[in-house]
């Protein structure tokens, strides 16, 4: 099993429980196309999901987020022309779990940025499916 599906799998029953709604996307003909589409009765966004295998050792090694050809443009795309629609990149590094919104996604973060540009505190005015999926997610651990 992909890792990527590993995590999807492990966090599908646990965002259920705060009515958030995962449909896995799976679109040869739109290789851009985030993972997941996900919704809840306040909203709707997407998630994209991505792995790596460990933490880089130095801090300020920059780390390169393996996004296929358009990817990230087609988050950043669809969240500039409808502000209210969400976009994740949920990204797993070894057992741990960051969550980038919308414009907080990037091509590359050093390692300080995977831990200011992905914490609850920083989006605790957005819309809440934005606070529930953060809280949902914290602390989360699959087996890759």
């Amino acid at each position: 099993m992909r890792p990527e599906t590993a995590v999807y799998r492990s966090i599908k029953n646990r965002l259920m429980k705060y009515m958030i709604k995962l449909v896995r996307i799976e679109n040869s003909a739109g290789i851009a196309i985030p993972d997941v589409y996900f919704y809840t009765p306040e909203s709707e966004g997407w998630i994209e999901f991505k792995y790596i295998k460990q933490m880089p050792a130095r801090a300020s090694t920059t780390i390169k987020i393996p996004f296929r050809p358009g990817q990230q443009a087609w988050l950043l795309d669809r969240y500039n022309s409808n502000p209210s629609t969400l976009g994740f990149l949920l990204l797993a590094i070894g057992n741990k779990v960051f969550l980038f919104k919308n414009n907080a996604i990037k091509e590359e973060y050093t390692k300080d940025e995977l831990y200011s540009m992905s914490t609850v505190a920083k989006y605790l005015s957005d819309q809440s499916a934005t606070l529930v999926l953060y809280q949902a997610l914290l602390g989360i651990t699959y087996d890759a």
